[in-house]
C-alpha cells in the first residue's frame, strides 16, 4: 500500500511536470518563431548590399575586395539557411507548418536535388549516382518539402565524402508495404557509431566523435527532415558502419494508396531482445514506436509519449505486467489506451487476471510478424469505432 500511495505521488508528480514542459515548449517555439522572422529582414538587405557590390554595380573591385565579399556572401547565405530552419522548426512544434501536397514524379525530384548538389560533387570528385525503378509508382507529396529533405540528405553525404567517393541514391517500391516508395542515400562515408544512430534524428544534437564535429552544422536538418517525411505519413531511418559507410532512407505513400495514420506504438518488456526485435518489426510497417525495459519506465513513457497502443510483457521484475496494467488503468492520461500482454503462460487463469487488470487481451510468445500486426491493427479498429 505505501508502495502504491507513493507511486501515485510520482504519478501526479509527473502529470505536473508534463504540463509545464508542454508550456515551456510553447515558449520556446513562440521565441524561435519570433527571433527567426525579426533577422530576416536585415539579413535581407546585408545579403542584397554585398551582391550590389560584388556585381559591380557600384564601381569596379580589385581581386582581394572581390575575395572578401565572396566570403561574406557565402557566410549570408549560410546565416540564411540556419533562420529558415529555425523558421521551420518553430512551425513544426506549434502545429502551423501546414504541406501543399500533389501528385508528383518523385525521379524528377531526385535528379533535381542532384543536379543542385553537382558542382559541389564535382569539385570534391565525388561521383553521385542515380539508380531508379522504371515502374516507380506517382506519389502524393509536398515536392518543396521533399526536396529539401533530399538536399539536406545528399549535402551530409557530401560534407563526409572523400576524393572518388561514390554515393548512391536508389528509389523502388516498398516492399515491407506497396502503398510507399522508398528513396536511399548510400554513401562510403566514416559511419556512424551505434550509439549515435537514435541521436542523430533529435534537435540541436552534435556527434562526439571529433570528425564529425569539425564538419559543423546545428543538429537541425535530419530532425527538420524526419518531421517533413512523418507529416506525410512515412519514416526516416539510419543503417550504417563506422568505416563502412551509412544509409538514410525514408519512405513516402504513392498516390491513391492507402496510407494508414501513424500510429504510437510502446513496448514494454524486461527482455531486450523482444524490445528491439518489435519494434523494427513495428517500424517497417509505418508505426513510431518507443520501448521501456520494466514497469515503473514504461508508466513514465506511456504518460509523456502518449501511445495509441501498448504492448506489456506480464512476467517483469520490480513491477509485473499485472501491476503495470493496473496502474495504467488508474490514471486518467493513460486509462484509454489498449493494453495487449505478452506472455509465455498459456493459462487460462492467468489470461482472465490480465483482462480484470484492465487490460485488452493478451498474446502468447512466441509470436510472428502477420500475428503481430494483425493484433495491434484490430485492437486499433476496434478502439476507433467506440
Amino acid at each position: 500500500k505505501e508502495k502504491e500511495a507513493l507511486l501515485k505521488e510520482q504519478m501526479r508528480f509527473l502529470e505536473k511536470a508534463n504540463d509545464e514542459l508542454k508550456k515551456i515548449d510553447k515558449v520556446k517555439s513562440n521565441f524561435l518563431s519570433m527571433v527567426s522572422h525579426e533577422l530576416r529582414t536585415p539579413l535581407a538587405s546585408i545579403k542584397e548590399g554585398v551582391a550590389i557590390v560584388a556585381d559591380k554595380t557600384c564601381g569596379p573591385l580589385n581581386e582581394k575586395q572581390e575575395k572578401f565579399l565572396g566570403i561574406a556572401s557565402k557566410n549570408a547565405s549560410r546565416l540564411a539557411h540556419l533562420i529558415n530552419d529555425l523558421l521551420d522548426l518553430a512551425k513544426m512544434e506549434s502545429g502551423k507548418l501546414k504541406l501543399i501536397k500533389n501528385s508528383h514524379d518523385v525521379s524528377l525530384i531526385i535528379r533535381e536535388s542532384v543536379e543542385e548538389l553537382e558542382p559541389i560533387a564535382k569539385k570534391q570528385a565525388v561521383d553521385i549516382s542515380i539508380k531508379i525503378s522504371k515502374k516507380l509508382p506517382r506519389v502524393l507529396i509536398d515536392s518543396d518539402k521533399i526536396h529539401e529533405v533530399m538536399t539536406n540528405l545528399i549535402s551530409n553525404a557530401l560534407k563526409y565524402a572523400d576524393n572518388n567517393d561514390r554515393i548512391t541514391v536508389r528509389s523502388v517500391r516498398y516492399k515491407e508495404d506497396p502503398n510507399f516508395v522508398i528513396i536511399k542515400v548510400i554513401d562510403k562515408g566514416p559511419g556512424i557509431a551505434p550509439d549515435d544512430l537514435e541521436k542523430i534524428f533529435h534537435k540541436f544534437q552534435q556527434l562526439e566523435d571529433t570528425s564529425t564535429r569539425k564538419k559543423g552544422g546545428t543538429g537541425l536538418g535530419l530532425p527538420i527532415c524526419r518531421d517533413i517525411i512523418e507529416l506525410h505519413g512515412g519514416r526516416i531511418w539510419v543503417e550504417s558502419k563506422q568505416s563502412k559507410g551509412s544509409t538514410f532512407s525514408f519512405t513516402l505513400p504513392i498516390e491513391g494508396g492507402k496510407v494508414m495514420e501513424r500510429k504510437k506504438i510502446l513496448v514494454i518488456d524486461d527482455e531486450e531482445d523482444i524490445c528491439e526485435t518489435a519494434k523494427a518489426r513495428l517500424e517497417a510497417s509505418n508505426m513510431d514506436v518507443q520501448t521501456a525495459l520494466n514497469g515503473p519506465e514504461g508508466i513514465k513513457k506511456a504518460i509523456s509519449f502518449k501511445p495509441d497502443f501498448i504492448l506489456l510483457d506480464l512476467m517483469m521484475p520490480e513491477m509485473d505486467g499485472f501491476q503495470v496494467c493496473e496502474n495504467l488503468k488508474k490514471n486518467k492520461l493513460t486509462k484509454s489506451i489498449p493494453v495487449v500482454v505478452l506472455t509465455c503462460l498459456e493459462d487460462e487463469e492467468a489470461a482472465k487476471k490480465v483482462i480484470s487488470k484492465g487490460a485488452n487481451g493478451y498474446m502468447v510468445k512466441p509470436f510472428d510478424k502477420d500475428s503481430l500486426l494483425y493484433t495491434i491493427k484490430e485492437f486499433l479498429r476496434s478502439s476507433n469505432d467506440q
